[in-house]
C-alpha cells in the first residue's frame, strides 16, 4: 500500500489516479486547536482494510504532517507578521534595534538601513563602519572616543547625535544600563548634505533568569514634523508676547469666578504702578479696591453681562480706577469671552483698555467753560 497526505478524500483525486487503487483509509490530521487541517490516506492495490501496523503508522504520519503544517503556517504567520509590522514602523517613521552587552552587536529593522542608506544586511546586522560612514571628518576623532568610553553602552547610531547633546544623552544611557530603567531621549542626527532629522528614542532591557541586564531593545521615531511644529509654535508664541509686550494699552485676562486677574502685560503694571505681587494679593478683592466707589455699580453689572454674552461679542465701559499712588485715572475697557467652564458660563474675559484720562479732563473743562459762557448769558 502507499501513504499519501492530501486535504481531500480519495473521491476528489483526479479519476485517472484513484482508478488505481483497489482500497484506501483515511485518517484525518488535527492542528493545534484540534481542528481538522488535512488527512492522511491509506491506499492499497487491493479491496482491504489495513493491517494494526499500517494503521499505526498512519497515526504516526498524521502526527508529522500536522507538525509540518502547523510549522509552515507559523513562518507564513511570522512572516505577514513581520511585514505588517515593517509597514506599521515605516507608516509611523520609526525604526527598531536591538543591542547586545555581551556581543556588542546590534540589528537594525529594515527602515534603519533605508534611513542610512544602506540595503538590508543579513539578519539586519550592523557594523560600527556603517555608522561612522554618517559621521563628519572633523567630528570622526571625537565620535570614536566616545565609542571607545562607551560601546557597552550605547547603541549603534550615536554618532550622529549633535556633540552639544552627545554628553547629556550618552550619561543618561549609562545611567540607564546601570539601573535597567527605561530609557528615553529627543536628539539630532546629521546626515551630511540633507537636512538633520530629529529622532525620539526608547529602550526597555531584557534581563536573562539571574535578572542580568543582557539586552536593551529599542526604537527610533522621527518626529523632525513634530519639532519644526513646535519652532513655529514658539517662533509664533514670541511674536505675540513681543507684539503684547509693546502695544500702549493694558491687556488682561480676568477670571469672572476667581474675581482676579490671571495675566496683566507689562504696560498694565505700569500704567497701575502696582506690582505683580500686590496685584495678587488683592486677589479677589480686585475690583472693590482699585475701582472708584461711583464707578463699582457700572462695573459690576458690566461683568454680569458676559453671562449672557455671545462668542466674539466685544462689551465696552468707562469707569476709574485708583492707580498704586493714590491718584485715580479713566480707563475705557472693551472686553470678549476668552475661556468658558464646561456647563458653558463664562469663565475668563479677554479685554483691552486706554487711559482716558486726558481725555475725560478735556471733556471736563469743555464742560466747564460752555457752563461759565451760558452763566455769563
Amino acid at each position: 500500500g502507499d501513504i499519501g497526505i492530501g486535504a481531500h478524500p480519495l473521491d476528489d483525486l483526479p479519476r485517472s489516479i484513484a482508478n488505481r487503487f483497489g482500497a484506501s483509509h483515511s485518517l484525518p490530521i488535527m492542528g493545534i486547536d484540534n481542528l481538522p487541517i488535512g488527512s492522511v490516506m491509506l491506499c492499497f492495490n487491493e479491496a482491504r482494510l489495513p493491517t494494526d501496523w499500517e494503521y499505526r503508522l498512519g497515526e504516526f504520519g498524521t502526527k508529522i504532517a500536522s507538525i509540518t503544517i502547523e510549522r509552515l503556517r507559523s513562518i507564513e504567520n511570522l512572516s505577514e507578521s513581520e511585514e505588517r509590522l515593517n509597514l506599521a514602523l515605516t507608516a509611523a517613521d520609526m525604526v527598531t534595534w536591538d543591542a547586545d552587552l555581551s556581543t556588542g552587536k546590534t540589528i537594525w529593522s529594515d527602515n534603519n538601513f533605508q534611513i542610512f542608506g544602506y540595503d538590508p544586511a543579513t539578519n539586519g546586522a550592523a557594523t560600527v563602519e556603517m555608522w561612522l560612514n554618517r559621521v563628519h571628518p572633523d567630528d570622526l576623532p571625537d565620535v570614536m572616543q566616545a565609542w571607545e568610553t562607551a560601546q557597552r553602552a550605547t547603541a549603534i547610531g550615536w554618532s550622529q547625535v549633535d556633540p552639544d547633546e552627545f554628553a547629556a544623552i550618552q550619561q543618561q544611557w549609562q545611567l540607564c544600563v546601570q539601573t535597567g530603567m527605561p530609557y528615553e531621549a529627543e536628539f539630532c542626527w546629521h546626515f551630511g548634505g540633507e537636512s538633520d532629522r530629529w529622532y525620539l528614542t526608547r529602550a526597555e532591557p531584557i534581563r536573562d533568569r539571574s535578572g542580568q541586564i543582557v539586552e536593551w531593545v529599542g526604537t527610533n521615531t522621527d518626529i523632525t514634523h513634530l519639532k519644526q511644529v513646535e519652532a513655529a509654535l514658539q517662533e509664533s508664541q514670541q511674536f505675540v508676547q513681543k507684539v503684547v509686550e509693546t502695544m500702549p494699552g493694558m491687556l488682561y485676562v480676568y477670571d469672572l469666578v476667581e474675581q482676579r486677574n490671571i495675566y496683566s502685560n507689562r504696560h498694565s503694571l505700569e500704567l497701575l504702578g502696582y506690582t505683580p505681587e500686590q496685584l495678587e494679593e488683592l486677589g479677589t478683592d480686585i475690583t472693590p479696591n482699585i475701582v472708584h466707589p461711583d464707578d463699582l455699580p457700572s462695573a459690576m453689572a458690566y461683568q454680569a453681562q458676559f453671562d449672557t454674552a455671545l462668542p466674539g461679542e466685544v462689551l465696552e465701559i468707562e469707569y476709574r480706577v485708583r492707580q498704586a499712588n493714590g491718584e485715580w485715572c479713566w480707563l475705557l475697557s472693551r472686553s470678549t469671552v476668552f475661556n468658558t467652564t464646561p456647563a458653558g458660563n463664562t469663565q475668563q474675559i479677554l479685554g483691552v483698555s486706554i487711559d482716558i484720562t486726558d481725555r475725560k479732563r478735556a471733556e471736563q473743562e469743555l464742560h466747564q467753560s460752555q457752563a461759565l459762557v451760558q452763566s455769563l448769558d
